[in-house]
């Protein structure tokens, strides 16, 4: 995601994911996907202040 590849990640496991499925149908009881990927993301979400209005 900092670098923008997300949307090449992205695309590559749906084409890995679609192989899998063409591959061994038997296997999914639906065409699989990958995750959405997040708008937003954090490893520590900040604290977020009230504000007094």
């Amino acid at each position: 995601m900092h670098f923008g590849t997300a949307d090449a990640i992205d695309e590559a496991r749906q084409i890995t994911l679609t192989a899998a499925f063409h591959a061994n149908p038997a296997r999914f009881s639906a065409r699989p996907a990958p995750p959405k990927i997040p708008h937003v993301a954090y490893i520590n979400e900040p604290a977020f202040e009230k504000q007094i209005t």
